[in-house]
């Protein structure tokens, strides 16, 4: 097994809800799914909108990352927006990334109050209590625990999501 060095940002995080096995490959391997077409247009929507990327670095919890924009409310406090092409009923994932960014954001660019998750057409907002963050900060150590095992992780079993996952042909545990 390779060792690559690697942080459990945000991304990771998702992916970690998704499947702890996810992050280990990639975190153990240097694996990574290539581009869907999703992601292709994901990216260039936000680039053709403009949007501003903030590149936000947390010493606290050693993870640097870019979150998709960062808005400012009516008192000046920062707003983290996560930008998802199409809208998912299962939105679990994307959730926990965004709290992990709002985590991280604190740090660098103060209090954060509110993120927003798009989704296609739809918003959701949701208010940053110090539950969501005890939340985003046991995700984010779990994670982290996950890529710097030696031994992979149990898998999520659900044949739904084992059968379209990139990594099934990897997965130690298929």
């Amino acid at each position: 097994m390779l060792s690559y060095s690697v942080s459990p940002t945000p991304w990771l995080v998702k992916q970690y809800i998704y499947c702890p096995v996810i992050p280990w490959l990639i975190a153990n391997f240097g694996l990574h799914e290539p581009p869907t077409e999703s992601m292709k247009q994901g990216g260039e929507e936000r680039e053709a909108k403009g949007l501003g990327q903030v590149k936000v670095r947390s010493r606290k919890y050693g993870v640097q990352c870019v979150i998709d924009e960062v808005l400012y409310d009516f008192k000046g406090k920062p707003v983290i927006v996560e930008y998802k092409k199409f809208k998912s009923k299962k939105h679990l994932r994307y959730k926990i990334q965004l709290l992990t960014y709002a985590l991280l954001a604190q740090e660098t660019l103060g209090p954060v109050r509110k993120a927003i998750l798009k989704m296609g057409e739809k918003t959701i907002e949701y208010e940053i209590t110090q539950e969501n963050m005890e939340v985003a900060k046991r995700i984010l150590e779990e994670t982290r625990k996950t890529i710097t095992s030696e031994k992979p992780p149990k898998p999520i079993r659900n044949p739904r999501k084992c059968a379209s996952c990139w990594y099934r042909k990897i997965c130690p545990h298929m």
